[in-house]
């Protein structure tokens, strides 16, 4: 860098500096004693939640996401399984009107969700 490279960077740091530096008339219009009162203090904030009662919530908030997913998971295999019954009994109904060879109606029945085991 040259010197006047250098000096330019100085006025441009002053320049700076002059136009965001904060006067003491800012700082008195900033804060007061009366509003430095109104903030919180290191009792009030014993009195809000400790690290102990956020794990409790923690837990608490994880244990019920859980009952209501496995919940949810129960009403949803109830449902499929209500519906495989159904693809099951029109199977049998195709199998009995001859629509479905013997080994058509085991590879529907073997499918999944619930796969039906011929031994």
């Amino acid at each position: 860098m040259t010197s006047k490279e250098v000096l330019d960077v100085v006025i441009e740091l002053r320049d700076f500096i002059g136009e965001n530096m904060v006067t003491k008339d800012d700082l008195k219009n900033f804060a007061t004693k009366d509003d430095l009162k109104n903030f919180a203090t290191k009792d009030d904030l014993k009195n809000f939640a400790t690290k102990s009662d956020l794990s409790a919530l923690q837990n608490d908030l994880t244990n019920f996401i859980d009952r209501k997913i496995f919940d949810l998971r129960g009403d949803i295999i109830a449902v499929i399984r209500k519906e495989d019954d159904k693809v099951l009994k029109l199977v049998e109904i195709l199998k009995n009107k001859a629509v479905l060879t013997e080994k058509d109606a085991r590879a529907v029945m073997s499918l999944e969700p619930f796969p039906k085991l011929f031994v």
